[in-house]
């Protein structure tokens, strides 16, 4: 649904900068493993699926982190990843309380490092 990894406490607001690779020699036997709760509130999932599906759709120009190119010269471009900022806030706003998101949201420049160092 959002792609978003979502932590208890911070909500989406991590970045994940590492990946290790594990070998298993066998799958852990049926009923040992515990299923997630699913944070999002049922109620949520439908808008951030349409929101994640324009960040998607954002991409699709090649244009990755640029700037957008507006249509008309005196509108200010919004950046091509902005709906990649609106599907986050909203995962926040679905699983965590207007306190959290204050105290874990990232500041405009973590912001612009998440999303325009890449």
């Amino acid at each position: 649904m959002s792609h978003l990894s979502i932590h208890p406490t911070f909500g989406p607001w991590i970045s994940l900068r590492a990946l290790v690779v594990v070998q298993v020699l066998q799958p852990p036997a049926p009923g040992t493993t515990k299923a997630l709760n699913d944070p999002v509130a049922p109620g949520a999932r439908q808008h951030i699926g349409e929101l994640m599906a324009l960040a998607i759709a954002s991409f699709g120009s090649g244009n990755k982190l640029s700037q957008a190119q507006p249509t008309d010269p005196e509108s200010v471009a919004e950046p091509v990843w902005m709906p990649w900022l609106r599907a986050r806030d909203a995962v926040a706003s679905a699983c965590m309380s207007d306190e959290q998101i204050k105290e874990h949201r990232f500041c405009e420049e973590q912001i612009l490092f998440h999303y325009q160092s890449r």
